[in-house]
């Protein structure tokens, strides 16, 4: 039920921005005498309609968006004689540059007004936001290669204050690509700092970034899911994560939960409650849903992408790009293997790697403390090899089954030859999708060194998919203006902000500083306002007013059949003295429904995209 009622929050508060919008051109119609023939929400036939005042209201069946239809607004349509149009009779063909010029902006005034309202309402009583404080930094980054602590808070951005982690992701990505000047506060300290970082494009996010990623709460509360195992084991909302009995000695409570989850065994949790130890063993629980098929393979995780420097990476001589095989004999495939390499041999490690094909002893080095193992795991941005087809195989999956082996090394699956971990990836979901065997050639070296060539066939397998039901929260906090007039400045700037970035936006696809991957139809609207709405009624109120100014935005473009296509040609009448041809609009109207309907088949793939990538993922 609790679904259901967010649904139906969803479903009214978007179209309440697109009422608003149309309201804006009724409004505007009526106050300067133009008929109003149809006031719809929706497109398509409609499932409800009533006639007052001489307009016909109704809810239409395609509820993506809505249109007011006025008296002489479509081309060609019979109109007064000449010398018989007046001021008042309804026909908008009859009013002056001016009174269409309201009338076709009406709606854009209209979004703009509804966030002018709405937000400053907002900012008085307080909205959460996932706080702007920085988690651990991406491997290889600029963040990481400045020792940007997790726990760190900006608190402004190019000068542009921030209450909102998403304030620096959108910042970074359509700020200054030369860098970006932060205002910080580190963990422990109450000074701020300045930072300047230069962000760098991240191909798989099509987006300039520094590398960072959202905090995670940092007294390590946790949440977890009704129902689920965590729920059933005696776990509460807010307890405190301390570790994992037999996890990896050092590790943050969060990323040795990480690792422990990765084996989806059973997990014995050290948490605390109300300043008591608790200890709970938590078993994963499988889930009515099956995930998607599979054959239980991963690339090895040993790629060196990048090193920071520091007296021990240089005395050990790793370099990016090397492939680091072996430390004290424990083999380097998957995460924590390193940690517990370093850690079990503190007084000695030895380091081998694989370097332009050859394997290379760097040599021996005595860490002697934990701290120490630590801070060198943290100085090599360790990745997965997604250049190599050399696999780590998990127990109990149809590969291992079928006899797969760590180490193996894939060639081709099906006939069709492999030359990195996407295309094997790619070729597994075919055979997946298409519920047919999957043929593997690989090549295994063997005791003696010696490569011997194998094959073998296998189906993949769909299990259900495992959960705890349980995570460390984000960390976030409740934004609340001082006064109502901050709450009115705070409104107006972030009306602006994201006016600002929407036009970015669009200058940064023109330019191919933003990849167009990352715009979302009306799927990611919709499931954006149903994460926000679970998390109250201000929330979603954000989210809708930020969408208001973004439906603002987009009817100003110059775009035939939107409001900016009116627009563009009112002004072009203005200028020559009379209106454009019915024939140039009609075409023109022609050209700009093409776009529109292009653009929503595209966006809408995008979301499909995005569904398919978070289920195969």
């Amino acid at each position: 039920m609790t679904g259901i009622f967010l649904l139906l929050q969803v479903a009214l508060g978007i179209g309440l921005v697109i009422f608003v919008h149309e309201l804006g051109h009724f409004l505007a119609a009526r106050w300067c005498g133009v008929k109003v023939e149809v006031f719809s929400l929706g497109f398509g036939p409609p499932l409800l309609r009533w006639r007052r005042g001489g307009t016909q209201y109704q809810l239409a069946a395609v509820p993506l968006g809505g249109f007011v239809k006025m008296l002489g607004e479509e081309p060609g349509e019979a109109g007064p004689e000449d010398g018989e149009a007046t001021s008042s009779d309804g026909d908008l063909r009859s009013k002056t540059v001016g009174q269409r010029f309201l009338i076709f902006s009406g709606g854009v005034i209209m979004n703009v007004i509804f966030a002018l309202i709405v937000f400053p309402i907002l900012f008085s009583v307080g909205v959460p936001f996932r706080e702007p404080m920085l988690g651990e930094a991406v491997p290889g980054s600029p963040a990481w290669h400045a020792r940007v602590e997790p726990g760190t808070i900006v608190k402004s951005l190019d000068g542009k204050e921030v209450f909102e982690f998403n304030h620096i992701v959108s910042g970074i990505a359509l700020g200054d690509e030369e860098g970006a000047v932060m205002q910080v506060v580190r963990p422990g300290s109450k000074v701020i700092e300045k930072l300047q970082l230069e962000p760098r494009f991240d191909t798989a996010r099509g987006i300039y970034t520094i590398g960072v990623n959202p905090g995670l709460d940092p007294e390590n509360r946790v949440f977890i899911e009704a129902g689920s195992a965590a729920d059933r084991a005696g776990v509460r909302n807010d307890d405190r994560l301390l570790g994992v009995d037999g996890g990896i000695p050092g590790l943050p409570p969060g990323r040795q939960f990480q690792a422990a989850m990765l084996q989806g065994k059973p997990i014995d949790l050290l948490l605390e409650r109300e300043g008591e130890p608790l200890a709970i063993r938590l078993e994963p629980e499988a889930s009515d849903k099956l995930g998607p098929p599979v054959l239980g393979i991963m690339v090895r995780r040993n790629h060196v992408v990048d090193v920071r420097d520091s007296g021990d990476t240089d005395s050990l001589g790793i370099r990016p790009g090397d492939r680091l095989l072996n430390v004290s004999g424990t083999q380097i495939e998957s995460r924590g293997d390193l940690e517990r390499a370093l850690l079990g041999n503190l007084d000695q490690a030895e380091f081998i790697v694989q370097r332009d094909g050859s394997s290379i002893r760097l040599g021996d080095i005595a860490l002697g403390t934990r701290e120490r193992a630590l801070d060198l795991v943290s100085d090599l941005a360790l990745t997965e090899d997604l250049e190599s087809t050399q696999i780590v195989v998990f127990d109990g999956r149809p590969g291992e089954r079928a006899g797969l082996q760590n180490g193996d090394r894939i060639e081709s699956i099906n006939g069709v030859a492999v030359d990195s971990w996407k295309e094997v990836r790619g070729q597994l979901q075919q055979a997946g999708s298409q519920e047919i065997p999957a043929s593997i050639a690989f090549v295994r070296m063997i005791d003696d060194g010696n490569p011997v060539q194998m094959e073998l066939e296998t189906t993949l397998e769909r299990s259900p998919i495992m959960s705890y039901g349980i995570g460390i929260k984000p960390a976030s906090h409740i934004y609340k203006a001082a006064s109502f007039p901050k709450a009115i400045e705070v409104g107006l700037t972030c009306s602006w902000r994201f006016m600002a970035e929407s036009w970015a936006t669009v200058k940064g696809m023109l330019f191919r500083r933003v990849d167009s991957d990352n715009i979302g139809g009306i799927i990611t609207i919709g499931a954006v306002s149903y994460s926000w709405a679970q998390e109250g009624l201000a929330k979603l109120f954000f989210f809708l007013a930020m969408l208001s100014i973004n439906l603002a935005f987009l009817n100003v473009l110059p775009i035939p059949v939107l409001d900016g296509g009116h627009l563009f040609f009112l002004l072009i009448e203005k200028l020559k003295g009379s209106p454009v041809s019915e024939r140039v609009m009609g075409y023109s109207q022609m050209v700009g429904l093409v776009l529109i309907l292009s653009l929503f088949v595209y966006v809408t793939y995008n979301d499909i995209q995005r569904l398919t990538s978070t289920f195969f993922n």
